[in-house]
């Protein structure tokens, strides 16, 4: 589900969320399935090899006020981010 709201919205709270998951290994071919199942989506390994423009500029903002640390931009889903240290 989470895949899906990213891919709809491309909100910088989902892609850290979709990059906790990847950490854990739970973005596997059973999600892929579910999100095909519900969303009528195939995921696309393209769609996460940058972060997309508009959650690049949310990114600051919309987490600032949501997270302790904002954690950096991940490149792809997987792989964790360093977070950035408040002031």
């Amino acid at each position: 589900m989470k895949t899906g709201a990213y891919m709809d919205r491309a909100a910088p709270r989902d892609l850290v969320d979709l990059g906790e998951l990847a950490d854990i290994g739970a973005l596997n071919e059973k999600a892929a399935q579910v999100l095909k199942q519900v969303f009528g989506m195939m995921v696309v390994r393209q769609e996460f090899d940058r972060v997309r423009p508009s959650t690049v500029q949310a990114w600051e903002a919309e987490l600032d006020r949501l997270m302790r640390e904002i954690p950096r931009q991940r490149v792809a889903c997987g792989g964790s981010g360093t977070p950035t240290p408040r002031p």
